[in-house]
């Protein structure tokens, strides 16, 4: 048997809810942590800066998620693009 379909699309709220039900993190984690973390699209390690990531658009996946009014983070992380997203949108850096 096949994966489920949803009778009706799914909103914004259920797709935030259902990556916090699945890795645990939400999706501003997951963002901030592939921003500084995600050097190789095929999983093996990887010695890059942050700012030498040449793929994936973290910041821009921060910027959607605020746009849908995901719960902001309790402050400024991930690499420099993503600290800039964070800010505008009013997120403290570090206390």
């Amino acid at each position: 048997m096949g994966p489920r379909i949803p009778q009706r699309p799914l909103s914004r709220r259920r797709i935030l809810r259902a990556l916090e039900a699945r890795w645990r993190r939400d999706a501003f984690d997951t963002a901030i942590h592939g921003s500084l973390n995600c050097h190789d699209v095929f999983g093996s390690i990887g010695t890059k800066l942050p700012e030498e990531i040449d793929h994936g658009d973290y910041h821009a996946i921060v910027e959607l998620l605020i746009a849908a009014g995901a719960p902001l983070p309790r402050q400024v992380r991930g690499s420099e693009a993503v600290q800039d997203a964070l800010r505008r949108a009013g997120v403290p850096d570090e206390e």
